[in-house]
């Protein structure tokens, strides 16, 4: 290729050339190499109630496997039970609005016969201004006891909510890592009362040197090998789930995240090591 008729710069194809080498051969380094990691739960779950209360009942104990929804601590709730049905009467009573109907009903009778009247020279003009005057009074009484009504249904959803409030519930299928409040003790806002953990899938963290990481995509596979446990726990296929956007500048190392399924129940802060597989690899097609 030239240039104006000169010859092209020599520099210009050995470039692309080493480029492609240099590629090559990173990709291919870090589908050979092993990298420490250290694995840990996949849900890490610190509880708190919701408002201040002493703790009346504790339903599990640190071990215990728990699913989403069960309950596993409660505070006192009888004064708030009382509340609830102080709401629930006051939710029932619909009188304020059907009298307001009856009210309502009755003066806008008392226009039409007025009206009626006042046709036939019977009543007069100043009988009708009042009985308008009394019906507009009975439309905004019967919208007012409307709205109080509707105010007590919504305090009604409101201790209800309250009450749900003094339970501790799992958001997640694990097991129960600690509980830190026992009966008769106060728990507040600001106070954990039980850690939940999931160490199915579990999580490891492994630390990547930056130029190796950039041939890792999210989703590729990884095999796992484990140091801390015995030779009959094989090597785990798993698949990477996270690439930190922020690497370490000092380290120059990017923390790269695998997910493998625990069905063994391995615990988490186990030692071991991780080679990311090529895509042409056995194993090495996991999809995102």
């Amino acid at each position: 290729m030239t240039t104006k008729g000169r010859p092209a710069p020599w520099w210009g194809v050995p470039i692309i050339a080493l480029t492609l080498v240099f590629s090559s051969g990173s990709s291919s380094r870090v589908s050979d190499s092993w990298y420490p990691a250290v694995s840990r739960p996949s849900e890490l779950r610190e509880l708190a109630v919701a408002v201040r209360g002493r703790v009346e009942r504790v339903s599990v104990q640190p071990g215990d496997a728990v699913t989403p929804g069960q309950e596993m601590l409660a505070l006192e709730d009888a004064v708030q039970r009382r509340s609830i049905e102080l709401a629930e009467l006051a939710s029932a009573d619909d009188s304020a609005v059907r009298n307001a109907v009856l009210t309502r009903d009755y003066w806008a009778e008392e226009v039409r016969l007025t009206r009626e009247s006042l046709s036939q020279g019977g009543a007069s003009e100043t009988e009708l201004r009042d009985a308008m005057y009394k019906l507009g009074q009975a439309e905004l009484a019967l919208i007012a006891s409307r709205r109080q009504h509707e105010e007590a249904r919504v305090q009604l959803e409101r201790e209800r909510a309250r009450l749900d409030e003094m339970r501790v519930v799992s958001p997640i299928a694990g097991r129960v890592l600690e509980v830190h409040k026992r009966k008769g003790e106060t728990a507040d806002e600001q106070t954990k009362v039980i850690t939940v953990v999931s160490v199915d899938p579990l999580w490891l963290e492994v630390n990547v040197p930056t130029r190796d990481s950039l041939s890792l995509r999210s989703g590729g596979a990884a095999l796992v090998r484990w140091q801390d446990v015995g030779d009959d726990v094989p090597e785990m296929n798993g698949k990477i789930i996270f690439i930190s956007p922020a690497g370490h500048a000092g380290a120059r190392q990017v923390q790269v995240r695998v997910e493998v399924s625990n069905t063994r129940s391995l615990p988490s802060g186990l030692h071991g090591s991780v080679r990311f597989l090529a895509s042409g690899e056995p194993g090495g097609s996991v999809g995102p």
